[in-house]
């Protein structure tokens, strides 16, 4: 439960800390960040500047006011397109390379972990942290859901968003990195975690992630980071 609230925490807050960088002024929500105003010591040079050359930048005519303004609303303009794909991007790739941290540590330990008939404390630390990359796994089955029950979505969520910016298929990412994220998960549940401890971990999982957007999508996020 408190994994599946962490784990959307930090996969926002990748978003948070990569539009604080490029000068936004991002606020973060309970499953989304918004990144307000782009850079306001820049948006305040555009307007003055239109304020100033109002009449000449209206005007048909050309003049170098005209052309600096135009010129410095495209490096503008691109300087915050360039920003959506690291945006967007932040997420996911914060989630995957904690959940990498994760894999690495029980990949280290895989030996000692296999000659034992129960995990330690530290090794379960391992294992929710390593279940960051489920997420991808989920997404992508939640996609393939919502395609044939037609549930249409104005989020289209990171990864086909990814896939636009880099003109592939909508599939294209989320797809592979489903797939990454399967082998993971069978890695985990049937090779690291012990028989006696699998049955158990299975059926906890379930019901804990469950609860875990039940409680923090439905009553707990809302309430604290609306």
């Amino acid at each position: 439960m408190f994994a599946t609230i962490i784990g959307t925490q930090t996969h926002e807050y990748g978003h948070y800390l990569v539009g604080k960088y490029y000068g936004y002024n991002p606020k973060l929500h309970y499953a989304s960040v918004s990144y307000g105003d782009y850079n306001d010591k820049q948006l305040a040079k555009f307007d003055s500047l239109y304020k100033a050359d109002e009449i000449k930048i209206l005007a048909k005519e050309n003049s170098p006011q005209k052309e600096y303004f135009l010129k410095y609303r495209a490096q503008l303009s691109g300087e915050m397109k360039g920003h959506d794909f690291e945006n967007i991007l932040a997420g996911p790739l914060q989630t995957m390379l904690s959940g990498s941290i994760g894999l690495l540590i029980l990949w280290l330990n895989r030996k000692k972990i296999r000659a034992k008939t129960a995990l330690s404390f530290k090794n379960w630390v391992a294992v929710f942290v390593a279940f960051l990359w489920s997420r991808q796994l989920a997404i992508l089955l939640q996609k393939i859901v919502y395609t044939i029950a037609n549930i249409q979505t104005k989020n289209k969520g990171d990864e086909v968003n990814l896939a636009k910016h880099l003109n592939l298929n909508p599939w294209s990412i989320l797809t592979v990195l489903g797939v990454i994220s399967a082998i993971i998960l069978i890695w985990i549940v049937f090779y690291i975690i012990p028989k006696q401890q699998r049955f158990t971990f299975i059926i906890a999982g379930f019901a804990g992630s469950a609860l875990g957007v039940l409680i923090w999508f439905g009553w707990i996020g809302p309430v604290l980071l609306p």
